[in-house]
């Protein structure tokens, strides 16, 4: 499996998560640290990555940077099933 692949799942979990909260993934616009990485995930409401009310967009970069780099290592929507 790839990093990328890994951090996919890692992101679909967090929208199922947000999901089974709240009604809808349009508002979210938070920073997690997992497996090495800085992960922003970012509903509709401030990416255009994401699509709807069930899809996250997600900027990956590697976790300990002083400042935000211009591009991410990995970006993707994830969309809730």
């Amino acid at each position: 499996m790839t990093e990328q692949e890994k951090l996919e799942i890692f992101c679909k979990g967090y929208l199922e998560g947000v999901l089974a909260s709240v009604i809808d993934s349009d508002c979210v616009d938070d920073w997690v640290l997992w497996g090495g990485y800085d992960i922003n995930l970012t509903g509709q409401d401030y990416d255009q990555g994401a699509q709807s009310e069930r899809e996250l967009a997600c900027s990956v970069y590697r976790e300990g940077y002083e400042t935000l780099p211009s591009s991410p290592m990995f970006r993707f929507t994830v969309k809730a099933t």
